[in-house]
C-alpha cells in the first residue's frame, strides 16, 4: 500500500512538472502594453496564436479591434512585423524583438506606426 502511494506522488509530481512547461509558442497568447510618441500614449493589447507555420493575431488598441493582414517573423532575431488596417483603412505596422524569451512574461519592444506616426512600443505577455 505504501508502494503504490509513493508510485502516485511520484506520477502526479512528474505530471504537474511536465504540464508547467507547456504553453505553445512563444508568441501565443494575450501581450498587453503601451505605444508612446511624445505626449500621447495609446494602450495596446494584442492576442496572439501560431497556427501552420504562421502568427496570426487580433490588435485592440481601443473600442475597435484589427485582424493581422500579414506578419513575418524572423526566427534567428526574434523580430515579429505585423501589419493590420483599422476601419478607417489607416495602416497600423509593429515591428518588434522579443526580449526574456524563456519567462512566462516574456516582452516585445520595438516600433508602432499608425497612420504615419511613429510610437515607442512595448508588451508585456500576461
Amino acid at each position: 500500500m505504501k508502494l503504490q502511494r509513493y508510485a502516485l506522488i511520484v506520477f502526479l509530481t512528474l505530471l504537474a512538472v511536465s504540464t508547467q512547461g507547456q504553453e505553445g509558442h512563444p508568441y501565443k497568447g494575450t501581450w498587453r502594453g503601451t505605444a508612446v510618441s511624445g505626449d500621447m500614449t495609446i494602450p495596446i493589447v494584442i492576442i496572439m496564436d501560431y497556427q501552420n507555420d504562421q502568427i496570426t493575431g487580433l490588435i485592440n488598441p481601443g473600442k475597435y479591434s484589427y485582424q493581422f493582414v500579414n506578419s513575418v517573423h524572423d526566427a534567428e532575431k526574434w523580430q515579429l512585423t505585423v501589419a493590420a488596417k483599422t476601419k478607417q483603412n489607416e495602416e497600423i505596422k509593429m515591428i518588434t524583438v522579443m526580449r526574456e524569451i524563456g519567462s512566462p512574461h516574456r516582452v516585445q519592444e520595438g516600433k508602432w506606426q499608425l497612420a504615419g506616426r511613429d510610437y515607442a512600443l512595448k508588451l508585456t505577455r500576461e
